[in-house]
């Protein structure tokens, strides 16, 4: 017995290809779903990433810084400690109240008397250091530059009089007995004038102290 077809070859040929196009539709519609949800994800992921990109900046940007405040105040406190040094140094030596003691020592009667007196002490730098870090002349204080290297300093008191003497020999024997004075280490006459009544001698010292002297 003979089988008959009765369904056009067109139409199973159209049916069969509405098959294939549905078929590669869900194919193509679940690699689209599921390229959204990569691209999705990625975009989540590219995001904490990028956050924590930020965040890691932020923090070295702070410890940078604070890196920065560290030196500043490092450098600072140095400085600080430089001046410290200096100023201890020159609060050293010879004291005002002594000298008062080395120039009453120096009058004899009232041949000679003061009109004014200046007290000053100085430091200046000098190119070879001390084999000592204080003998009296001189201090050690951390250079500028920060190595931890050292400036040596020395440091000098002198004082300055303005006065008058009953007459140049009395001037001159004050000056003699001064400079014998341990604790004195020069004595220069800056200037002398005769008054015009000619009753005294006005005159005017540069004294230099002898630190090492008066040091310890």
């Amino acid at each position: 017995m003979t089988e008959i077809d009765l369904v056009p070859g067109d139409y199973r040929q159209l049916t069969w290809l509405r098959g294939k196009v549905r078929s590669t539709a869900i194919v193509v519609l679940a690699a689209v779903f599921l390229s959204v949800a990569v691209y999705a994800g990625l975009r989540v992921w590219s995001v904490s990433v990028d956050s924590q990109i930020a965040t890691l900046q932020s923090k070295q940007a702070i410890t940078n810084q604070q890196r920065e405040a560290l030196t500043k105040l490092n450098i600072h406190k140095s400085d600080l400690q430089r001046k410290l040094e200096l100023l201890t140094g020159l609060r050293g030596g010879a004291e005002a109240v002594q000298m008062f003691v080395t120039i009453d020592r120096a009058m004899q009667d009232d041949d000679v008397w003061f009109l004014d007196w200046n007290f000053q002490r100085a430091g200046t730098t000098v190119q070879n250091t001390p084999e000592t870090t204080s003998n009296g002349y001189f201090i050690l204080i951390p250079a500028e530059n920060g190595q931890g290297s050292k400036e040596a300093w020395k440091i000098d008191t002198h004082m300055t009089f303005r006065g008058q003497a009953r007459d140049h020999s009395a001037l001159s024997a004050f000056v003699r007995r001064l400079y014998r004075q341990q604790e004195i280490q020069d004595v220069r006459i800056l200037d002398t004038t005769r008054k015009a009544n000619g009753s005294a001698v006005e005159f005017r010292l540069a004294v230099t102290v002898n630190s090492a002297g008066n040091a310890g």
